[in-house]
Parts: C-alpha cells; sequence; structure tokens
C-alpha cells in the first residue's frame, strides 16, 4: 500500500485525544453510610481518591471515524500487479541460432520474463508472429519451452497493425534481423521493444530446386542456391544425396552478402532430394534443405484401348507421361471404349463417327493458344471424326474450322479436353508434331505445364539473415488507451466513515430527544 499524501496520516493522532476526552470527568467516590450523621466519620475514607467516571463508548466509533478520514485524505491506493500486456514473440528463423549454448528465442523469451516480473505485471498474453491469431496466458517456463520448440517452422504472419487491440500495451520480442518484422514494428502501436542480437555470420541454404529434363525423362537437373548473409567469407562444403545415396559434392567459398548457385546432375526416380553444408554453423535450420521429388514422377495415364496407336505412343514418349491401368491413373484418354471407373479423373476425349475433309483454311486457333504452342501445326490436309457439341458458357473453343468446332476445352470438375481431330489419320500420325499436340491437351486437362515441373524447398536468403538490420525502439509516444492505475482505496474508506458519522448523528439525536422528553415527565 502506498500514500498519495501521507501528511494526513497525522490525523490518527486525533484517536488517543478522542479516547481521553471520553474518558475525562468528575472524581466520584460512593461511600454509604446509614445516617447523615456517620458521614462525619468516614471523612477519612472520603478524602481517597475516588472512582473517575466510566468512558462513554461512542468514544469507539468516533476515533473509528477520525481514523478512516485520515486514511482517506492520505489516498490509499493498492497495486493491481500492472497493466495488461500482449507480447508479441518473433520466431523466425533467425531466432533460433544458438548463442552461448541457448537459441535467440530463448533468451529473449527470458529477457521478457524477467522485465515482466521486475514490473509486476501479471495480465499478460503471449502472441508469436508465426501464428499470431492464437494467444496463451502466462511467461512461465513451461510456456517458454513450448513457443521454443515450435519456433522457427514458419516465417512470420504480421497483423495488421491498425487491427491490434489499444487497451493493452504491446511488447516486441525479436533479434531485429528480419526486414518485414521491422517494418511492422514501425507502424504497429508497440511501446517496448526486447531485442537479443548477437554474431552475425551466418551462411546457409536458400533455395534447392529439382527439375525433370525434357530430352531425356530419368534426368533430373538440381540446382542449390547458397547465400552468406554475414560480413565475412564463408567456405563450405556442399553434399547432394537422394534416395540412392551421395550424388554429388563440391567445395565452395562465398562472400559476404553474395548468393551461389551450383548445379548438380541426378537421375529418376527418386522420392527426395537433400542439400546440406558442412561444417553447420550456429544456425543449422537452414544449413539442410529436404525437397520432396515424388511429385516429380511421370502421370499415370489411362489409355482408351479403343485410342490409336499413335496416341500411345504419344503418351509413352512424353517424359511427363507413363501408361498406366485405371487403378492408380491420374489422366484418362477417353476414345469411346469403355469408361473409365473413376469419373473426377481430368480426362481428353476423342470423338468418333464418320470421318470428313476439314477446309485448311477455315482451320484457327483461339486466340493465345497457337502463342503459348508455337510448335504445334496442324496440316491442312486433316480429317475430322463426329462432331462435337457446341460450347458452353464457361467452356472454350481452342481451335475450329469456320464455325465447327475442333478442340474445346470444358470447364469441371473434372477438366475434359473434347476434339474431333482424327488423330489416326496418316497426315498427323506420322508428325513430329502430335506428341506436342497430344502433350498440349494434357497440359490443358491438368491446367499445368507438366513439362514445368519443378519441387523446389528453403525459405530464400533473406531467412538466411541474423544479423540485426538495426537497433530498434518503440514508436515515441506510444501508449494504450487505456492506462493502467492503482487501485484506490479512497471512495471506500469515504463511505464507511459517513456511515459511521451518520451512525453517531442518529446516537446524538436520540439522545437529545431523551434529554427533553424527561424534564417534560417530572413536571407531571
Amino acid at each position: 500500500m502506498s500514500f498519495s499524501t501521507p501528511a494526513w496520516l497525522f490525523g490518527l493522532l486525533l484517536v488517543p485525544v478522542i479516547w481521553y476526552l471520553h474518558r475525562t470527568g468528575p472524581i466520584l467516590r460512593r461511600h454509604p453510610v446509614a445516617n447523615l450523621d456517620l458521614w462525619r466519620d468516614a471523612r477519612l475514607e472520603a478524602m481517597q481518591a475516588g472512582d473517575r467516571r466510566r468512558a462513554d463508548p461512542a468514544w469507539i466509533r468516533r476515533a473509528v471515524i477520525a481514523a478512516l478520514l485520515s486514511l482517506a485524505l492520505a489516498g490509499p491506493t493498492l497495486p493491481r500487479g500492472g497493466g495488461r500486456v500482449t507480447l508479441w514473440v518473433d520466431d523466425s528463423l533467425s531466432m533460433q541460432r544458438v548463442q552461448s549454448g541457448r537459441t535467440r528465442l530463448e533468451r529473449g523469451l527470458d529477457l521478457a520474463a524477467t522485465t515482466l516480473r521486475a514490473s509486476g505485471l501479471h495480465d499478460v498474453e503471449t502472441r508469436v508472429l508465426s501464428s499470431p491469431w492464437r494467444a496463451s496466458v502466462g511467461l512461465d517456463p513451461p510456456d517458454r519451452g513450448t513457443i521454443s520448440s515450435r519456433g522457427g517452422r514458419s516465417e512470420p504472419q504480421l497483423p495488421d497493425p491498425g487491427q491490434l487491440d489499444r487497451s493493452r500495451s504491446h511488447w516486441l520480442v525479436t533479434d531485429g534481423a528480419d526486414a518485414n518484422v521491422n517494418a511492422w514494428l514501425a507502424a504497429a502501436p508497440v511501446e517496448r521493444v526486447l531485442q537479443v542480437a548477437g554474431d552475425s555470420r551466418n551462411a546457409g541454404i536458400a533455395r534447392l530446386t529439382v527439375r525433370p529434363q525434357p530430352a531425356d525423362a530419368m534426368a533430373l537437373a538440381i540446382l542449390v542456391q547458397l547465400t552468406n548473409a554475414g560480413d565475412r567469407v564463408e567456405s563450405r562444403r556442399v553434399v547432394v544425396t537422394t534416395d540412392a545415396g551421395v550424388i554429388g559434392a563440391r567445395d565452395v567459398s562465398i562472400e559476404p552478402g553474395s548468393t551461389l548457385t551450383i548445379p548438380f546432375d541426378g537421375r529418376a526416380p527418386v522420392r527426395s532430394v537433400e542439400a546440406r553444408l558442412s561444417p553447420a554453423d550456429a544456425l543449422a535450420e537452414d544449413d539442410t534443405v529436404t525437397v520432396d521429388a515424388s511429385s516429380l514422377a511421370p502421370f499415370a495415364t489411362a489409355v482408351d484401348t479403343a485410342c490409336p496407336a499413335a496416341v500411345l505412343r504419344a503418351i509413352r514418349a512424353h517424359p511427363a507421361l507413363r501408361a498406366s491401368n485405371d487403378s492408380d491413373a491420374r489422366l484418362l484418354l477417353d476414345c469411346g471404349g469403355a469408361p473409365s471407373t473413376n469419373p473426377t479423373l481430368p480426362r481428353i476425349r476423342m470423338a468418333s463417327g464418320a470421318t470428313q475433309a476439314i477446309d485448311g483454311s477455315t482451320v484457327r486457333w483461339a486466340p493465345g493458344f497457337a502463342d503459348r504452342f508455337p510448335r504445334v501445326s496442324i496440316a491442312p490436309s486433316l480429317r475430322s471424326r463426329g462432331r462435337l457439341d457446341a460450347a458452353g458458357p464457361a467452356d472454350s473453343v481452342l481451335l475450329e474450322a469456320g464455325t465447327e468446332p475442333l478442340v474445346v476445352l470444358r470447364e469441371g470438375p473434372p477438366r475434359v479436353v473434347e476434339t474431333a481431330l482424327d488423330l489416326s489419320a496418316p497426315e498427323i500420325a506420322n508428325e513430329d508434331s502430335l506428341p506436342l499436340l497430344v502433350g498440349a491437351f494434357v497440359d490443358l486437362a491438368m491446367g499445368e505445364d507438366l513439362l514445368s515441373r519443378s519441387a523446389a524447398g528453403g525459405r530464400g536468403s533473406l531467412a538466411s539473415q541474423v544479423g540485426p538490420l538495426e537497433t530498434l525502439r518503440a514508436q515515441p509516444g506510444t501508449e494504450p488507451t487505456v492506462q493502467s492505475r492503482d487501485s484506490t482505496l479512497l471512495l471506500p474508506l469515504l463511505l464507511l466513515a459517513m456511515a459511521l458519522l451518520m451512525w453517531d448523528v442518529g446516537t446524538l439525536g436520540r439522545r437529545l430527544l431523551r434529554d427533553v422528553a424527561r424534564p417534560a415527565r417530572s413536571a407531571q
């Protein structure tokens, strides 16, 4: 408890004064005698000190009133235990850097816990920037351990500074190495910054990319991009491994602030590719990157037995496709034979029916489609089989002869590419453009360019930045809308004193009425 004007506490000295005033009065001594003549014989005893009149019990009530008024005027306050604080924790990758056996994140959380405890703050909620929508209460050792174990898994998801709760104070724990977090701090109403930093040396793998080679279905091009985010030249050994083991290693030296891309060659099929730097530095999380390469396996394609042999050869020649049965197929070529048992598969549907010649002078691609596949050419002596249904509002006509659609993309799900071209005709079946045309249909049905597929991993060069970009400070004059104040006892003390005072006044009033009424009864 503290007092804003402690001088009023001298009013407590009134308590013994009130007690003394209520106990003073004539000193009386009672000496009963049988006859007044005997009083003279008792004069010796009568001269002795008599008994003081008993004090009025009302002095206790009046002393309490005086004490309460003195305490109220002194302005007593009780600490609430601090204001309402939201602690934002930067758990980006740089906060996982180990210094003196502990990560920056662990050191920052310990610093925050010590500072909060010294400030007497207890209403604290903690939010990490990787998941700012999730709040936890407290910053005890188990809470700090949970935050530390989850740190560095994803990049910060910075909340809108304008949406922060202005009724709370906002603190930030960071190392100042993330430019995005620093920019967010400049706009956010953060009152206090707890910055932890240290050694700025670090080299890491910014990105690992694996891409199939169109010229060789079994070849893989692997690129490892290194970055030196520190201030000194770093030397590392880069080792790349796949399911089959180590496929390459190279010693490199990289200048501070620069990036370096190192190529490696691999052979498919592989399920994963890993790049590793040695020796590892204090930020081990960016010294190893693993990429799941299973998505680069050729797409299983179910081919209808009624399809022309030239179409099956085109599927087998495509680096990203492989002929398969219907059980594991991801794509279907439907030529009017037995339908697939999986109606959700994207498909290429070839019309069947009577053949007829196409006037090559009227054939035209839809705008943008011919530019996307410039190597696909249509011979002027093509033929068509059957007719396609008219395109719906969501469908796209990609190739037409006059007003007759020859290739239509029907939006799904599933996506379906329909064609009336006779792909079994010698004019196209023996052309080199047939695999390209079939590949174009496959890309349209799958909704992606299969020959450009790649698998990549890594967080980029900025994630390896561990040195502070600047010395951070909170915005000047930033204060929460609702200020934290200690709870005051002024009003409760005054109310209690007023209640006792009214009680005392009522007691005196009743005594006065009795004194007035007593002479009247005596006169009767």
